[in-house]
């Protein structure tokens, strides 16, 4: 399953975020069931997309329930210029 999440952040707040994403990244991607994780800036500096794949549904809940996710969660979003928006999805086709 892949899960992508759109963020837009303040102007003030990217370095913070692009900080704070470093230290949790390799926590993150290291984790039994999460296959990869990417992140990805718009040209507008300011909005970023996660994106993760994962086991399935139970394995990307086990991740939000972490004591990780929502510790670093409660931090990003006093960072956002405007609330985050989130997908679960799966691949129909890929080359």
């Amino acid at each position: 399953m892949k899960r992508i999440v759109k963020m837009k952040f303040r102007k003030d707040s990217v370095e913070t975020f692009l900080t704070l994403f470093e230290r949790v990244k390799f926590k993150i991607s290291s984790l039994d069931n999460c296959h990869s994780l990417e992140l990805v800036q718009a040209f507008d500096n300011q909005t970023f997309f996660t994106i993760s794949i994962w086991e399935d549904e139970a394995a990307l809940n086990e991740y939000r329930n972490s004591t990780m996710f929502i510790e670093t969660w409660k931090v990003v979003k006093t960072l956002l210029e405007t609330k985050a928006e989130a997908w679960s999805t799966e691949s129909l086709f890929k080359i």
